[in-house]
């Protein structure tokens, strides 16, 4: 266990029992770690946004809807992947299927820093993990807050595991300060930015997972 070091009985090791004390709640450069409460048991492996062990297979968004969570980051790191997971309903005759990264501003807009090409693939196959690759490496920081989400254009659309339930006043609820979910409705393609005012409010919330 961590603790203080001890002043008449730690020669030669003082600096590493204080390094490693220090070290359970800073990072590396010297900023303060970022643990939100609601992340239960986080992975090992890169970041998810919230409690995986609370996920629901949510209802199928309508096609050309931008789908988005926002989180805080709790470690600073290089992020290459993003993964999400399909639920009972698989996607069909898919034109357009990408996951985005954005930025968000104080004002709550939302410019694109991060996506995945266009895969046809993603969500064709019901209850199933899909990882693709970002085209550039994201630069996650931890104390910032981001927004990542899927669009999809296709006739049947798939159903996405993650965080919903409840009716519309659930909607106003995620929206307030700080908001936890999103929607950009009419979509071709990932937007390169969104206003807060264009953000519409809605309770899902997909669950992915960003890893090396």
């Amino acid at each position: 266990m961590s603790r203080l070091p001890n002043d008449a009985g730690d020669a030669n090791v003082w600096g590493q029992v204080l390094n490693d004390y220090l070290l359970q709640a800073h990072n590396a450069d010297g900023s303060v770690k970022v643990v939100p409460a609601n992340l239960g048991v986080p992975m090992t492996d890169g970041e998810i946004p919230y409690d995986r062990r609370f996920l629901a297979d949510q209802s199928a968004a309508t096609s050309g809807d931008l789908v988005l969570t926002y989180f805080v980051a709790c470690k600073t790191e290089t992020i290459n992947n993003l993964a999400m997971y399909s639920g009972v309903t698989a996607a069909a005759t898919v034109t357009l299927a990408r996951f985005g990264v954005y930025s968000v501003a104080a004002n709550g807009d939302l410019t694109l820093i991060h996506s995945t090409a266009n895969d046809t693939t993603v969500f064709a196959g019901a209850n199933t993990r899909f990882s693709r690759a970002l085209t550039s490496s994201w630069a996650k920081t931890a104390g910032t807050t981001y927004a990542v989400g899927h669009l999809v254009l296709a006739t049947t659309m798939p159903t996405v595991w993650g965080s919903t339930g409840g009716g519309s006043t659930l909607d106003a609820i995620w929206a307030r300060s700080p908001r936890i979910s999103g929607a950009r409705i009419g979509q071709t393609d990932l937007p390169a930015s969104i206003t807060a005012a264009n953000v519409v409010n809605t309770r899902r919330s997909p669950y992915f997972e960003a890893t090396a």
